[in-house]
């Protein structure tokens, strides 16, 4: 029977090249970024809106313009409630759900009965060392 140790040998290097791999892939993201902004920037320069790359069927397209934010407080203020019931929705309050609980406005196997545990994807996080958890 292969012993614990025989198993996590490979482990700290695993671990070490997905640590590696992270910090490439956040140094070429970095890169990305400026190479994409120094781009953008020749492009409206030139005027240019579209541009084939090297490769064949392959283009860049700038894309800009603006996006609309709506001051949500301001328009449900000058909306009819009728107008209201049109484009809002209700939704469960996490913190809320958890406070009205520990004030024991609600019971608790409500909640239990109509909650599920979902399983997350496994993901190993990098970041400074705390030691045995």
């Amino acid at each position: 029977m292969p012993s614990k140790t025989d198993s996590t040998d490979s482990l700290p290097e695993l671990l070490a090249q997905v640590d590696s791999l992270k910090s490439q892939i956040a140094a070429l993201e970095a890169t990305k970024s400026e190479l994409e902004a120094s781009a953008i920037s020749e492009m409206q320069k030139a005027g240019v809106a579209r541009h084939q790359t090297s490769e064949p069927g392959r283009g860049a397209t700038l894309v800009s313009g603006s996006t609309v934010v709506v001051d949500e407080r301001e328009l449900l203020r000058r909306l009819t409630p009728e107008q209201a019931d049109l484009v809002m929705v209700t939704a469960l309050d996490r913190k809320l759900l958890e406070q009205a609980v520990a004030d024991g406005h609600i019971d608790i196997d409500i909640v239990a009965s109509c909650s599920d545990e979902k399983p997350r994807k496994p993901h190993i996080r990098f970041g400074p060392y705390r030691g045995e958890e």
